[in-house]
């Protein structure tokens, strides 16, 4: 009974249904938190779809209306300010701790103050997903993570949705801050199928627009989306970029996503 006896009051048996190293290694994260970050709370941002930072993707990837995305991790930002925005970086985990980036596996989708992390897996290993909070007048050497997750993706019968459709388009920083990209989400444009149809969601354009050398093909809006058919390079060199008028300056367009041309 003295000052450093300790008397067992509880113990817990812990069962899991995961197979432990199904993918062969565990990741080192020496010093990292997963989870929410200082003062994340603070900022009035919400996990939606994933409030556990650790995500198991199983056999199958998460039913969602989209079937050429493995995982959806969603954020509401409808109560915080609104110069913030999020952005995501995902990287593979090795077993050695180092990472390899894969952040062009990620689509950036916002709606309503609603962040959407579109992700498709690269191939079965563990990432890790940091979300960054930043604003467009916010230096690029100041921007804090506030979210992690650890994603454990195992070996499957199925294939990813990474490993069939590739990457996303390129994605630049004014697209982070506002859009909805409906149709081509592929990073990878196919010059065969000649023309593709674009429709996008970007409620504070005033002009919406596919540009690549000296050809420009205006979108149309309809029911808040703009959208167009629009003829594709025939040459690789040649990259289809949508870009969008904000403050009705004609000469001023802001590049969103840009497009790789494939035969």
């Amino acid at each position: 009974n003295g000052e450093d006896a300790f008397v067992l009051l509880w113990q817990f048996f812990v069962e899991s249904e995961v197979p432990l190293g199904s993918i062969g290694y565990t990741p080192k994260l020496t010093g990292e938190i997963i989870g929410p970050q200082n003062n994340f709370y603070q900022l009035n941002i919400t996990p939606v779809s994933h409030p556990d930072a650790y995500i198991y993707m199983g056999n199958e990837s998460e039913n969602m209306d989209e079937s050429s995305i493995d995982l959806v991790i969603k954020f509401d930002l409808r109560n915080a300010d609104q110069r913030h925005c999020l952005v995501g970086q995902l990287s593979q985990v090795n077993s050695s701790g180092s990472e390899v980036d894969f952040s062009n596996y990620i689509l950036h989708q916002t709606k309503d103050r609603t962040v959407d992390f579109w992700i498709r897996i690269p191939s079965s290993a563990f990432y890790r997903l940091h979300i960054f909070k930043t604003n467009a007048n916010q230096p690029n050497n100041d921007v804090p993570v506030v979210y992690s997750y650890l994603i454990e993706a195992p070996p499957r019968s199925s294939h990813y949705k990474g490993q069939v459709h590739g990457s996303f388009p390129y994605q630049y920083f004014p697209w982070k801050e506002t859009g909805y990209i409906h149709k081509p989400i592929e990073g990878k444009l196919k010059c065969a199928k000649g023309s593709v149809n674009f429709q996008v969601t970007l409620p504070q354009a005033v002009a919406v627009a596919v540009s690549y050398g000296d050809k420009w093909t205006a979108l149309e809006k309809s029911n808040n989306v703009w959208s167009a058919d629009v003829d594709l390079p025939m040459s690789p060199e040649l990259k289809p970029v949508l870009c969008a008028n904000f403050d009705g300056e004609p000469e001023r367009y802001s590049c969103l996503l840009e497009f790789d041309i494939i035969g």
